[in-house]
């Protein structure tokens, strides 16, 4: 009997800008470490919250062994950014943001970077206490959004996230499903520009099975972030906490639906301040979350051992 053959999923990590705010340098360290322990990717997020050029920051990656990027779609809560789910006035504030988005990211491709997806809670995490899905809106701002990145000729696909429920209450995991449905089905725009990102520790919080989620998008996925339960990495069992997320069986769950995208993790280590990380292990060293990450990932095969 043959060995099953992990499919080549790109490991990556996340730049949380939000807890972590690097200069060049660092961020240039953090690169290398990741390289170091065989990532490849890192989740970058976008101008405002990232104060660097994309030259900059091209060159700085490439230099420490990074020419795969993911690109985080964010619109802070005051909405000065603009808001998806807001008034007219937001809503194209929004799309403003985007097209500076977008020019960015054609900036890092013309460096030589590859960007991998779009993706990120985008205008969800607005959606505090709104008791409607505006449907019909988030239709159309997709397909602005797609628009714009034809204009400026990006080839990347869209990955929308669903947050935990209290920090969500617009785009949970049905909602994600009917938007995604609406715009394949009655507007037309392909599967592989618009699907689904997931994580495993958002799935946890909402009491969701991710084995059942990965069943219900299949190749919608577009885009993971492989946490364990309570944000800790995969597999830990360590000072009473327990990570009881199933990633076996979220492999084979991943395998089943051809997921080739990246896996990525999360930097909830050194790096994240002390009061945002309420419930998880004594800080970690960064090399040793993100060596963990690795043997984790490779252990369970989210991606295949080097040769």
């Amino acid at each position: 009997m043959k060995t099953p053959i992990t499919p080549r999923r790109i490991p990556g990590f996340h730049w949380l800008s939000a807890m972590w705010q690097p200069t060049i340098g660092e961020l240039g360290h953090y690169a290398a470490m990741i390289t170091r322990h065989g990532g490849k990717l890192l989740e970058i997020v976008p101008p405002g919250l990232n104060p660097f050029s994309a030259k900059e920051l091209a060159w700085t990656l490439k230099g420490n062994g990074i020419r795969d990027v993911a690109f985080t779609c964010f619109f802070p809560s005051d909405e000065s950014a603009g808001n998806p789910i807001g008034n007219k006035g937001s809503y194209d504030q929004a799309l403003e943001t985007v097209a500076g988005q977008a020019i960015y990211m054609r900036q890092l491709i013309e460096e030589g970077m590859t960007v991998h997806a779009y993706t990120g809670p985008s205008g969800w995490a607005l959606g505090h206490g709104r008791s409607t899905f505006p449907l019909e809106q988030l239709c159309d701002y997709y397909r602005e959004v797609l628009r714009i990145f034809d204009i400026n000729q990006l080839d990347v696909p869209i990955a929308i996230e669903f947050l935990r429920r209290f920090e969500d209450s617009v785009m949970g995991p049905d909602n994600l499903d009917a938007l995604l449905t609406e715009l394949h089905i009655k507007h037309g725009v392909a599967e592989n520009r618009i699907g689904a990102h997931l994580d495993w520790y958002h799935c946890d919080e909402r009491c969701l099975d991710p084995v059942d989620v990965i069943e219900r998008f299949g190749p919608r996925i577009k885009y993971v972030h492989a946490h364990g339960s309570k944000r800790l990495r995969p597999g830990v069992f360590q000072d009473k906490l327990r990570d009881t997320v199933h990633h076996e069986h979220i492999v084979q769950a991943l395998n089943n639906a051809k997921y080739t995208s990246p896996i990525v993790f999360e930097q909830f280590c050194e790096l994240v301040p002390n009061e945002l990380r309420e419930g998880l292990l004594a800080a970690e060293r960064t090399e040793t979350f993100v060596q963990g990450c690795m043997q984790a990932g490779y252990r369970y095969g989210y991606f295949p051992r080097p040769a």
